[in-house]
């Protein structure tokens, strides 16, 4: 996973930032096409905990097969629920660097539980 990741940044044709437009919930839109088995993301934050007062998940990345994607975490549920959608589909196995970590995050910050975690 690590070489495809590697080859992905190399070719930054793959790369994308996703930022925002003038149709604030198209941000985040292109993750609704991922239909990849196995996805990587994640998360940088403002602290190591999401219990303490005023953490937040600041941006978040995810990486499928062919494409890299980066964005600022939206600060609505409706912008954000490509990106629930994304995490919650029965269907992706999901990994992270340190699933606990992510796993967290989401739970306290996100309010959702993933179930389909692949690798850490």
């Amino acid at each position: 996973m690590l070489q495809l990741i590697l080859g992905l940044l190399n070719n930054k044709r793959n790369v994308h930032c996703l930022t925002t437009t003038i149709e604030h919930n198209s941000v985040l839109r292109p993750l609704n096409y991922i239909k990849d088995d196995y996805v990587t993301i994640d998360y940088e934050t403002t602290g190591l905990k999401p219990q303490g007062k005023g953490h937040r998940i600041v941006s978040a990345s995810v990486a499928s097969e062919n494409h890299v994607y980066s964005f600022l975490m939206p600060k609505t549920l409706r912008e954000m629920l490509p990106f629930i959608k994304l995490l919650t589909n029965p269907s992706i196995k999901l990994m992270a660097h340190n699933m606990k970590f992510e796993d967290t995050w989401t739970a306290i910050r996100l309010k959702r539980t993933i179930t389909n975690w692949a690798w850490d």
